[in-house]
C-alpha cells in the first residue's frame, strides 16, 4: 500500500473519481423531471398562481407546509434559473466530492493507490445507490449535503484561517448543515462530545479565527428544526405512517456500517490494538458519536434504504480510520491486479448503468409524451420492469414510469392539465394492431392480463397474488367494459 509515490496516490484516484463524477453527469442527464423534481420545478409558479404572492414568501410557505431543509426550500432557484445541462454537471461534481472527501478524511497519507482504489469501490458497490439518487430532489437532500457537511470538517481541520478568510467561508458553514438534519445535527452533536472529552475550552475556540464557522454551523444546523412541519413529519413517522420495519430491521438494513464499525471497535479493543480511552481520545471518536447518533435518527425513521446514508457515511469514514493505523503492505503486482481488476469491475457497472439507463430514459419519455398528447387512451409498449434488469446493476438505476405510483402520476397531470383520475392505460405492443373491441377475453401476457368487468371503477389498493402485488385500471371500449390488470412495478427506492 505503501510503495506508490505520492504523485500516483493522488493523479490516479482523481482521475478514477472524476471519471465516476462524468458517469454521474451523464446518467442524471438521462432522468426526466418526475414526482418530487417535477412537483419543485413547477411549485414556485403554482404557488404565485394559486395565492397570488410574491415570489419572496415561498421559501416562508415552504418551511411552514413541507420541511426545513434549505436545499428543498430553495431549490426554485435551481430548477427555474439554471440550466438543466449545468445542474447535470452540478451533481457529478456532488458525487466526486463525496468520494474525495470520504479518502480524504478516512485515509492517512501513506495508504497507496490500491487501498484508495478498493475504498473507491467499496462505496461504489455497497453503498445503497437506490433509484432515487438519480433525482435531482434527492441527490440535493443527500449527496450535496453529505459532501458539503463532510467539505465543512475538511476545512475546519485543514488549517487555521484568517479572519477574513473564515468569514469569507460562513455562508458555507452555514447553509451545510441545514441541508438535512440527519447529517448536520449528529455532526454538531459530535463535534460537541469532542470539545467535552478533549477539554477544549467552547468559548477559546469561539474567540478564535474559527469561531464564526462554529457559530454559523451551529445556527444553521438549527433551521430544519425551526419548521412546524419537521414535528408533523415526526409524529407521522411515529403514530400515523407504517413504518417499513421495526427500528431494529431498519438499523441492520439501513445502517449496517455502523454495525460493522462496532464490531471492529470490539475487535480492537479484545485484541489490545487499542484501549477504550485510546479510541475516545483519537480524531475518531468524531465520526464514531457522528455514525452512532445518525443512526438512531435513521432508526426511527420508519424508511429503509437512504435514512441511513448519513450515518453508513460517517461509519465508513471511523473504520477507515481505524484500520488505516494497522501497518500492512500489498506487493506490488498484487496491488497492480487488484487495482486494474476494481477498476474494470467499476468501469463494467457503469456502462451497464448508463446503457440500461438511456433504455429507460427512453421509453418513459415515450409514455409521457403519449400520455400529455392523449391522455386516458390506450398506450402500446412493452414495458421494462425494474428488476428485469441485471441484478449487478445493484438498484442504482430509475426504472420506467410506473402507472401506479399515484403521486408521480398525480403531479404528471397537475403540470400538464390532465384531468383527475385520468388512467395511465399501458398495453403490451403485441396489441397495437389489434381491435380490443373484437379480442378474445380474458387475455393474459407477460405479466400482465386484460379481461370483462361490470362497470369497476379503478382499484387504488394493489392485489396481492402469490406475494406478488397488481394494479387494477379500467379500460371501455365502446360498450365493453373491460379490467386491465398489471403487475406492480415495485422497486427499493419505493419503500
Amino acid at each position: 500500500m505503501t510503495t506508490d509515490s505520492g504523485f500516483n496516490r493522488r493523479f490516479i484516484a482523481t482521475a478514477i473519481i472524476i471519471a465516476i463524477g462524468c458517469a454521474y453527469v451523464w446518467l442524471t442527464s438521462l432522468v426526466e423531471y418526475r414526482g418530487d423534481d417535477l412537483a419543485y420545478a413547477n411549485g414556485l409558479n403554482n404557488y404565485i398562481s394559486q395565492t397570488g404572492h410574491s415570489a419572496w414568501r415561498y421559501p416562508l410557505s415552504h418551511i411552514m407546509s413541507v420541511n426545513g431543509r434549505l436545499g428543498d426550500t430553495f431549490n426554485f432557484i435551481l430548477f427555474d434559473f439554471i440550466p438543466r445541462s449545468v445542474l447535470n454537471i452540478i451533481c457529478g461534481c456532488a458525487v466526486a466530492l463525496f468520494y474525495w472527501m470520504i479518502l480524504s478524511l478516512g485515509l492517512s497519507d501513506k495508504i497507496g493507490v490500491t487501498g484508495r482504489i478498493i475504498v473507491i469501490a467499496l462505496v461504489t458497490f455497497t453503498f445503497q445507490w437506490w433509484d432515487l439518487f438519480l433525482m435531482l430532489v434527492v441527490q440535493i437532500n443527500y449527496i450535496w449535503a453529505t459532501s458539503l457537511n463532510l467539505l465543512c470538517v475538511f476545512l475546519i481541520l485543514k488549517k487555521n484561517y484568517s479572519r477574513k478568510e473564515a468569514i469569507a467561508l460562513i455562508p458555507l458553514f452555514f447553509i451545510s448543515p441545514a441541508m438535512h438534519e440527519a447529517c448536520g445535527f449528529p455532526i454538531a452533536v459530535s463535534g460537541l462530545l469532542w470539545c467535552m472529552v478533549h477539554k477544549r475550552s467552547l468559548k477559546g475556540i469561539l474567540k478564535s479565527n474559527k469561531g464564526p464557522l462554529f457559530i454559523s454551523y451551529a445556527l444553521g444546523m438549527f433551521i430544519p428544526f425551526l419548521s412546524p412541519a419537521f414535528y408533523g413529519r415526526v409524529f407521522s413517522s411515529i403514530s400515523v405512517t407504517t413504518p417499513d420495519d421495526s427500528p431494529l430491521m431498519i438499523f441492520l438494513k439501513s445502517d449496517y456500517y455502523v454495525l460493522i464499525l462496532i464490531c471492529i471497535i470490539i475487535l480492537f479493543v479484545a485484541c489490545k490494538k487499542m484501549n477504550l480511552r485510546e479510541i475516545i481520545f483519537s480524531p475518531t471518536f468524531f465520526w464514531i458519536c457522528a455514525g452512532v447518533v445518525s443512526s438512531l435518527i435513521s432508526a426511527v425513521s420508519g424508511v429503509v434504504g437512504r435514512s441511513g446514508w448519513f450515518a453508513q457515511t460517517f461509519a465508513v469514514i471511523a473504520i477507515l480510520q481505524l484500520i488505516s493505523q494497522i501497518d500492512f503492505n500489498i506487493k506490488v503486482f498484487s496491488g497492480i491486479v487488484i487495482s486494474a481488476a476494481l477498476t474494470i469491475l467499476m468501469s463494467i457497472h457503469f456502462y451497464a448503468l448508463i446503457s440500461w439507463q438511456t433504455l429507460y430514459y427512453k421509453m418513459t419519455r415515450e409514455i409521457l409524451t403519449e400520455y400529455h398528447k392523449h391522455p386516458g387512451k390506450p398506450i402500446f409498449i412493452n414495458y421494462i420492469y425494474f428488476n428485469d434488469s441485471p441484478w449487478w446493476l445493484l438498484n442504482k438505476h430509475l426504472g420506467m414510469f410506473d402507472p401506479s405510483d399515484r403521486y408521480a402520476l398525480e403531479t404528471e397531470r397537475w403540470v400538464h392539465n390532465i384531468p383527475s383520475n385520468t388512467p395511465l392505460l399501458l398495453l403490451p405492443a403485441e396489441l397495437k394492431n389489434i381491435d380490443l373491441y373484437k379480442i378474445s377475453l380474458p387475455y393474459a401476457s407477460h405479466n400482465f392480463k386484460l379481461y370483462y368487468t361490470t362497470g369497476m371503477k379503478e382499484d387504488t389498493m394493489p392485489t396481492i397474488k402469490n406475494g406478488v402485488e397488481y394494479m387494477k385500471f379500467p379500460l371501455k371500449i365502446k360498450d365493453r367494459d373491460m379490467i386491465i390488470e398489471r403487475k406492480r412495478d415495485m422497486r427499493p427506492g419505493d419503500r
